[in-house]
């Protein structure tokens, strides 16, 4: 039992962590954690109680109501955590929350080239005084900009990151690929991260992050048929009906990211709204400290007591 104590030590020492690295999910991660692929803004069939599959209330993402059973885990309403699915949009929109990133980078561009708006002698220049020295602002350092009027829509964005050149991106800072600063494929979350609430035998309060997947996944039906009719056939990337409806598709998706009004008006909360702040997931539940007929010190604890353990108060005049 030694030698085998000792044999699992080893294999852990060689399977020790070096460090973490955080990064956005690409199109494969998310379906790759998902377990079924969400079509439809329907929730039931005709009778009311049956969950269609490939909706919202998808079995797959977990049980709807303390009746029915999960068909991943095959766990109950009470076991059963919720799994995750996937929402596929017919074109690419800006993400909320690297939008000023992809902003600056474009801002760095040639429209046309896709190359940074800097001759070669000082890109590699600049190349060698970043690798493997200090970076820090230049004061003096000047902003380029490129005066169009040409609204670029999120797919030529995209088009124009995905052509830029090695360099360009070292010179940006830009590691993460650029397709992962946009979204294509949408995480839908499990039933238990957004319940339904009953109101009686057959109505149910649907929670806000469900009615923003419906409105996404309507605006993208409406999408995908004009993609068909002025893109495909008619080849009109600049018809008007076209714009308007990847408009509205961009909207849908920035309130389910983030519901935020700029004038001020109380919305109910999206996924940012639900993480941040002291009333978020993460401060709010995780963080905070829930005790119950306790209290707790608020000196310094000592490393060597144990948790059942308090110092004794004279120790509080020494520190």
């Amino acid at each position: 039992d030694l030698l085998q104590g000792n044999q699992d030590l080893d294999e852990m020492e060689e399977q020790r962590r070096k460090g973490i690295k955080y990064c956005t999910l690409s199109e494969e991660d998310v379906k790759n954690i998902s377990e079924v692929y969400v079509s439809q803004a329907l929730d039931y069939d005709c009778s009311g109680e049956t969950p269609i599959m490939g909706g919202l209330y998808d079995p797959h993402m977990g049980p709807a109501n303390d009746t029915l059973i999960c068909l991943t885990c095959y766990g109950n309403f009470r076991k059963c955590q919720g799994h995750y699915g996937y929402l596929h949009l017919v074109e690419p929109v800006y993400h909320v929350g690297y939008l000023t990133m992809v902003e600056g980078i474009l801002k760095c561009i040639c429209k046309e080239c896709s190359r940074i708006l800097l001759n070669n002698d000082i890109c590699t220049n600049y190349l060698k005084k970043m690798k493997g020295g200090t970076i820090k602002k230049d004061p003096n350092g000047r902003s380029f900009l490129y005066h169009n009027d040409t609204i670029l829509y999120p797919d030529m964005a995209l088009f124009l990151l995905k052509e830029m050149v090695d360099e360009d991106r070292e010179l940006l800072c830009v590691s993460e690929k650029p397709e992962k600063l946009f979204i294509s494929t949408i995480s839908v979350p499990p039933l238990a991260v957004r319940p339904s609430l009953p109101l009686n035998l057959r109505l149910a309060r649907e929670d806000y992050l469900t009615e923003r997947l419906k409105k996404i996944i309507k605006a993208n039906e409406i999408l995908t048929k004009h993609v068909k009719e002025y893109v495909i056939k008619q080849r009109d990337l600049d018809s008007p009906i076209y714009k308007r409806a990847y408009e509205n598709l961009q909207f849908e998706v920035d309130q389910y990211m983030n519901s935020d009004d700029q004038q001020g008006q109380p919305l109910p909360a999206g996924l940012v709204q639900r993480l941040r702040g002291k009333q978020g997931r993460i401060r709010g539940t995780l963080s905070r400290k829930n005790v119950n007929y306790s209290g707790r010190t608020v000196i310094s604890p000592d490393p060597y007591l144990k948790i059942t353990e308090v110092r004794h108060l004279s120790f509080a005049s020494y520190t």
